[in-house]
């Protein structure tokens, strides 16, 4: 089990980065703390996809043991009064970084799709989609920056 959220972050990060190459695509990997970001270290970017903590404290109980020992408490859930706060500081930080027409994507939960789309749309996103996973659940967001 990782104790160390940072130790398990440098990880995924090191893989990602090695599948990057592998794969030949240039991808800026940027381990940051979304709430204390400086939009000025990042280059203009066409596309941002994150995957942030979106599982309910409430929803704890329903997890598999297997994600529950081997993930970082604090890269999964989030307070029940308050599910989409990383959703919106990660908002408004893209809307420094992404060029005009550029796409923010986002793993969602299920249960949040529309009060997901509404920000986007309410923060100057467009063409907002919901995307379903393989057993029919809202599982991804996109949405294109207005230029």
């Amino acid at each position: 089990m990782f104790e160390d959220a940072s130790c398990f972050i440098s990880s995924r990060l090191s893989k990602a980065k090695t599948n990057a190459i592998l794969n030949n695509v240039n991808v800026l990997f940027l381990k940051d703390d979304v709430f204390q970001s400086d939009p000025g270290l990042i280059s203009p970017s066409e596309i941002i996809v994150s995957n942030p903590p979106y599982v309910l404290e409430s929803e704890k109980h329903k997890m598999n043991r297997n994600v529950l020992d081997f993930e970082p408490h604090n890269a999964l859930f989030v307070p029940d009064e308050d599910p989409l706060v990383f959703y919106r500081a990660i908002v408004m930080l893209s809307k420094r970084i992404l060029i005009p027409g550029g796409k923010l994507y986002f793993e969602i939960n299920e249960k949040k799709g529309s009060e997901i789309a509404r920000l986007l749309e309410s923060s100057g996103y467009s063409e907002v989609k919901i995307i379903d996973d393989i057993n029919g659940k809202n599982r991804i967001i996109e949405g294109r920056l207005n230029g």
